[in-house]
């Protein structure tokens, strides 16, 4: 997907002019929205992609969350779904509750690495629960097109615009899903869900820019509203519908509720008598989200519940994975293992991870790691049902800083698909020098343009 000659065109141009280039980005810095949650480098090379291989990448993503929902709607079918998720009775209350809309998933990121093997690109994780970026990354896309404006015209570089460079494309996709949720007000109050002490750079720059767009938004805490018999309020203002964008390895009922003891109850009954419409869903945020999601869809046992052109397309767009168990066998590479051996014997070829966590916290690579850390989280999975994927080598691609000299590193890549409504309207992307390629394990983001072809 990645368009080499639009990169080496464009990296030969930001090397040969590169003091005006960096004089653009002090210029236009001065002058952008915020665009940045943590700081971090930023590169004018933005990642291009092939305008014919998105299109062929959006077919697949699109289908792909189709799957998705019907696995939100499987869960509710299936004891046995259930039980393999294993989610709390809280959370099982939640992810049961009519959210009023339909597709469930209206706001998804799907992050994935291109293959450093063959150059495929592999769904790593669902990020279906509050995705961040919606509205940065189409910041930093206008940032970086506003310096190499003068480059694409020089190198004769085609690009075309996505949907989520829009600045209204999200806020757009929020009041569509309270639309169909059956919201009548012509200005609805939008709040974004943080706990308080908690609210990131991007929350309230939203709240500021959807305001500003005419849809009144401010952020608040779960805990400061106030249910009534017909709606919801805080602090006398009352609330329409609300971007839940308290991640759900935190949405955790317990410490929430030590000031508040009925606040699950009040949530639950508030979302199941419609008094708030709640983004994204709880099945989004709970079972599309979940790590095991991407083991089930290839556990053996379940391969009923999906069509042979289903499984073609998630073979094709998942990495090998399966949930941990003890005692499990399965079949890798056309050869029997225990789990645990296969783990334990080839540890460098594996990823665990934990069924919800934020940053990269609940991920561990076993290249990355002693051999005493590998063993324990081992031990630890097994006992918590993890989920085991095969390790993607992400590829690399050539990041340029501007030192006393221009310095082009070779960085692995990550590229992340916006999913609104079902629809790929985006992608992000981030750059690291580490196995980890996350924004704040040392990380940093890059613009993406699509080329015409």
């Amino acid at each position: 997907m990645i368009d080499w000659y639009a990169t080496g065109s464009m990296l030969a141009y930001i090397h040969q002019f590169h003091s005006q280039v960096s004089e653009m980005m002090e210029e236009h810095l001065s002058q952008s929205p915020k665009f940045q949650n943590v700081s971090y480098p930023i590169t004018p090379l933005p990642l291009f992609l092939s305008g014919e291989e998105v299109d062929n990448h959006q077919n697949n993503v699109e289908r792909y969350v189709v799957i998705l929902e019907k696995l939100c709607r499987l869960y509710n079918e299936h004891q046995e779904i259930r039980d393999y998720f294993g989610l709390k009775l809280e959370e099982d209350k939640l992810v049961r509750l009519d959210c009023g809309y339909n597709p469930q998933i209206r706001i998804c990121r799907l992050d994935g690495y291109f293959d450093r093997k063959d150059g495929s690109l592999k769904i790593l994780e669902n990020n279906a629960d509050s995705p961040a970026g919606t509205l940065f990354t189409p910041r930093l896309n206008g940032f970086v097109s506003q310096v190499i404006e003068r480059g694409l015209k020089a190198k004769t570089i085609q690009t075309k615009s996505m949907p989520l460079d829009n600045p209204t494309t999200f806020l757009e996709q929020l009041l569509a899903t309270y639309r169909e949720y059956g919201g009548t007000q012509e200005q609805p109050r939008l709040a974004i869900l943080q706990v308080a002490g908690k609210s990131n750079i991007e929350s309230q720059e939203m709240a500021r820019e959807f305001t500003k767009q005419g849809i009144p938004t401010l952020v608040a805490d779960p805990r400061e509203f106030t249910f009534t018999r017909t709606g919801a309020e805080v602090n006398g203002q009352p609330i329409h519908f609300v971007w839940n964008k308290i991640n759900t390895c935190f949405w955790d009922w317990n410490s929430l509720q030590v000031e508040h003891p009925n606040l699950l109850s009040e949530w639950i009954e508030a979302i199941s008598e419609r008094k708030i419409c709640h983004v994204n869903s709880f099945a989004s945020r709970y079972v599309a989200e979940n790590k095991r999601c991407i083991s089930f869809f290839q556990e053996p046992e379940y391969k009923q519940f999906f069509k042979e052109e289903e499984h073609s397309l998630l073979q094709s767009l998942l990495p090998w994975s399966r949930k941990l168990e003890p005692d499990k066998q399965v079949v890798y590479e056309d050869k029997d293992w225990n789990l645990a051996e296969l783990l334990s014997d080839r540890q460098a070829d594996f990823v665990l991870k934990q069924p919800y966590d934020i940053r990269g916290d609940g991920v561990t690579i076993g290249r990355s790691v002693d051999r005493k850390t590998w063993l324990d989280r081992m031990s630890l999975g097994m006992r918590q049902g993890f989920v085991v994927q095969r390790y993607i080598q992400p590829m690399t691609y050539p990041i340029i800083s501007f030192q006393r000299k221009p310095l082009v590193l070779p960085m692995n890549v990550s590229i992340d698909s916006f999913m609104f409504g079902g629809r790929l309207v985006g992608f992000g992307s981030k750059a690291s020098l580490e196995d980890k390629v996350n924004l704040f394990k040392g990380g940093q983001k890059l613009a993406v343009k699509v080329v015409e072809d």
